[in-house]
């Protein structure tokens, strides 16, 4: 199995919603977003823009690059 920075990075913000033990429901609205928004970034169809990455950092506490989700150039 590859190491948590090997992953894309929609999975790996999967990864952080399932240690925190929280559905996408309240993750999302953990997140101040919809549902559905968090379910298209987890499945890798949306990448987030940049006030929902930062919210994502802010929610599990880790990088932007540790997340994956710094925007590509």
């Amino acid at each position: 199995m590859p190491n948590q920075d090997e992953r894309p990075w929609y999975e790996r913000i999967k990864y952080e919603r399932f240690s925190h033990g929280w559905s996408q429901s309240e993750a999302a609205e953990k997140l101040g977003i919809d549902e559905h928004t968090l379910r298209r970034w987890e499945a890798g169809q949306r990448f987030p823009n940049y006030a929902g990455a930062e919210a994502l950092r802010d929610l599990y506490g880790k990088t932007l690059e540790e997340l994956g989700v710094l925007t590509p150039r």
